[in-house]
C-alpha cells in the first residue's frame, strides 16, 4: 500500500520464530553484509501516517482513507494470503462480538491457513463471525480473484486481499484496505474515519 514494488528485510527473532518451524529444508537466514554500502538511506516515521486504501485500477493507486469516507460498499473481505492472521481475526472478532454485519452487506471470512482457521476455531472467533453474519469459508485464494462471491456491476467491495487488478473480484470497483479499514466498513457498509481505539 505504499506504492512500493518490493521490500527486503532482514530477519528478526520474530521472524525466525515462525519460519524455522515451518521450514520443509534447513533455512539459513540472509542478512545484509555489515560492511554493506547504500546508495541512501532514508528513516520513515510512520507514526504519523493516515490509513490508506489502494483504489482501481493500479496496485499503485493509493489514496487516504478520508477521501473515501461514506463511499458505500455492498460486500467486505477479510482474509487472503496476507491479512487473514490470528491478530487481523482477533480485532475483527472484538469489533463484531455481539453485533451484526449490515443489513444488505456481505462479509467474507477467509483465515490465511488451515493453521489458523483451527486456532481461530478454539479461541472461538469463527462462531462469533458466523453470529455476526458473516461467511467463513476455509483457506483459499476463492475470492482474492473472484472465483467465489464475485460482486457483480455496480457494486463495491472492501477487500484486505493483496493485489488490486481491475475486474479481480468481478466489479472493477473495489477498494483495498488494510484489516483496521475493513474493521469498521464491514459494520457499517462504508469507509469510515478511524480512531485510535479502532
Amino acid at each position: 500500500f505504499t506504492g512500493a514494488l518490493t521490500a527486503i528485510v532482514n530477519p528478526d527473532e520474530a521472524r525466525l520464530a515462525y519460519a524455522l518451524p515451518r521450514a520443509r529444508k534447513a533455512l539459513a537466514p540472509v542478512y545484509s553484509d555489515a560492511d554493506a554500502v547504500y546508495s541512501a538511506v532514508h528513516h520513515v516515521d510512520l507514526s504519523g501516517l493516515e490509513p490508506i486504501v489502494v483504489v482501481p485500477p493500479s496496485p499503485a493507486n493509493t489514496r487516504n482513507l478520508s477521501e473515501h469516507i461514506g463511499l458505500p460498499v455492498q460486500c467486505g473481505y477479510l482474509g487472503s494470503c496476507a491479512s487473514g492472521r490470528m491478530e487481523d481475526l482477533r480485532a475483527a472478532a472484538e469489533v463484531l462480538r455481539g453485533r451484526t454485519v449490515a443489513p444488505g452487506f456481505q462479509l467474507n471470512v477467509v483465515p490465511t491457513s488451515q493453521e489458523v482457521f483451527a486456532q481461530a476455531s478454539r479461541e472461538g472467533l469463527l462462531t462469533i463471525f458466523a453470529e455476526a453474519g458473516a461467511f467463513v469459508s476455509a483457506s483459499s485464494c476463492d475470492y482474492c480473484f473472484g472465483r467465489m462471491g464475485a460482486m457483480s456491476a455496480g457494486q463495491r467491495a472492501v477487500s484486505t486481499g493483496t493485489l488490486n487488478v481491475k475486474g479481480r473480484m468481478g466489479s472493477p470497483d473495489s477498494r483495498w484496505a488494510s484489516t483496521a479499514g475493513m474493521r469498521r466498513s464491514r459494520m457499517k457498509k462504508r469507509h469510515c474515519r478511524l480512531s485510535p481505539s479502532d
